[in-house]
């Protein structure tokens, strides 16, 4: 039975767009009378939503981060991956804004796509990045996000540019070795 909620809370989102598209094509077909004509609407239509769909996919690494933050810190947890589970093996926060810089800088290169069939979240680093946003005159809120990383994903999303972007990090790892 946990098997179909699962199934069906994953599907939710396509089931509802099916659903709101076979009702607009029912309404366009009261309007459009030639077959032909709501044939081609409807095709047109449901490419439309389906690149719509896949557009979504696609961000940056810009788009995790706003960019009207102000990075206060970033702290790199590297994990041992050799168990079931990742263990962290090591951990460092940097504070320093010509680091952090060169860091934001490295995974500000990375374009990255959702990958809807990954599940496994053993990532090599976990990034944990502290910004104080400013919410109006006098009053910011401090938030830290925390991102799983490697070489090939960053969380969910695999990072599809070929970049070096763990370049300062791994430099980092070597310093403290």
């Amino acid at each position: 039975m946990n098997l179909f909620f699962d199934l069906s809370w994953q599907l939710f989102h396509y089931l509802l767009i099916a659903i709101l598209l076979t009702a607009l094509i029912f309404l366009l077909s009261r309007f459009i009378k030639n077959k032909i004509a709501l044939l081609a609407v409807t095709l047109t239509i449901i490419l439309g939503t389906i690149l719509l769909i896949n557009q979504t996919k696609y961000t940056t690494f810009q788009d995790l981060v706003p960019e009207d933050s102000e990075i206060r810190s970033i702290s790199i947890t590297v994990n041992d991956l050799s168990g079931d589970r990742a263990e962290p093996a090591a951990r460092t926060t940097i504070e320093d804004d010509s680091l952090i810089q060169e860091i934001l800088e490295d995974l500000n290169q990375i374009k990255l796509k959702k990958d809807d069939d990954v599940r496994v979240q053993n990532r090599k680093y976990t990034i944990g990045i502290t910004a104080n946003h400013k919410i109006r005159e006098n009053f910011s809120r401090t938030t830290t996000t925390y991102l799983k990383i490697d070489d090939q994903y960053v969380g969910e999303s695999q990072i599809i540019s070929n970049t070096n972007h763990l370049k300062t990090i791994e430099s980092l790892i070597e310093k403290n070795n």
